[in-house]
């Protein structure tokens, strides 16, 4: 009798430890979606919003009284490009705690561990902000947001997750760069056609038109 209750007891763990780990498995991890805040040690406000779409993260943010773009291929860490109202570009990366409370990002003056909240970042909207789809070959679709000068975007290049960074550099015009998962880094120039319904990219292998949908 003794053995059975054992055996009985042994299983109902067996069952719990399989039931906890299926739930642990099935529940969605954490997203990147959101704004993260700190404090730099020399006293700088940083504050950063991203979205998340897929495998790929936009967002804009302020680093003390200069504000950025960054874009990054990435789950919940991965490597990252960060654009400036100068015009210059760093490469870093962004990772993300297991329990979704905060972040570290690299590319700013020094490495950062921000935690979720704050004030979001304000996204002003521009003529580049919008949604742009070309049959290629290579297949495009891109998602950008604008704030001020500066672009950020993600997208799929030739079934590739792609992150994009840029800033405007004249009327309906602008320079900047692709990230994909290898870190490998690919300078583009765009420009907006047919009142702003056509985006123009040179760079990728030629000239690659997307309509904006």
């Amino acid at each position: 009798m003794l053995d059975v209750q054992v055996i009985v007891r042994a299983l109902v763990l067996a069952v719990f430890f399989i039931l906890t780990a299926c739930d642990r498995f099935e529940s969605a991890p954490p997203s990147l979606n959101g704004t993260f805040s700190g404090t730099a040690a020399d006293g700088r406000r940083i504050v950063v919003t991203l979205e998340q779409t897929g495998q790929a993260v936009a967002g804009r943010g302020v680093e003390g009284d200069r504000s950025f773009a960054v874009s990054a291929v990435v789950a919940w860490q991965g490597p990252a490009l960060l654009t400036f109202q100068d015009g210059s570009v760093a490469a870093g990366s962004i990772s993300l705690r297991t329990d979704g409370s905060g972040v570290s990002i690299r590319g700013l003056r020094e490495p950062l561990n921000l935690e979720r909240g704050g004030e979001p970042a304000a996204a002003a909207g521009g003529a580049f902000a919008g949604r742009f789809f070309g049959a290629g070959p290579p297949e495009a679709t891109v998602s950008l947001t604008q704030s001020g000068e500066l672009i950020a975007g993600t997208g799929v290049l030739d079934g590739r997750a792609v992150a994009v960074v840029g800033r405007v550099i004249g009327p309906n015009a602008a320079e900047g760069r692709l990230l994909f998962n290898d870190e490998s880094h690919m300078q583009v120039r765009a420009a907006l056609a047919d009142e702003g319904r056509e985006l123009r990219l040179e760079g990728i292998g030629g000239n690659l038109v997307l309509a904006r949908r």
